[in-house]
């Protein structure tokens, strides 16, 4: 979040993340159910000292929050 912050020059507030195994069907009614809300899904991989870790990171956005990262992305380039 720090990078894609800096990146954009933005201010980005968000919450300390969670970590959950999962399906993804499974996560999604994790979030406010009856709230309009957008979701970012990045399949990732990180090689942490002789472990390699594999998976997925979601980011949950409100629609306010969504659109003003999409504006921020727009006027970056």
């Amino acid at each position: 979040m720090g990078s894609i912050s800096n990146v954009l020059t933005q201010r980005i507030y968000y919450n300390v993340p969670c970590y959950i195994e999962a399906d993804i069907e499974h996560l999604l009614p994790l979030q406010m159910p009856d709230a309009e809300q957008f979701f970012i899904l990045a399949q990732t991989r990180f090689d942490i000292s002789e472990i390699d870790v594999q998976g997925d990171i979601i980011l949950f956005f409100n629609v306010d929050s969504f659109q003003s990262l999409l504006t921020a992305i727009d006027n970056a380039g």
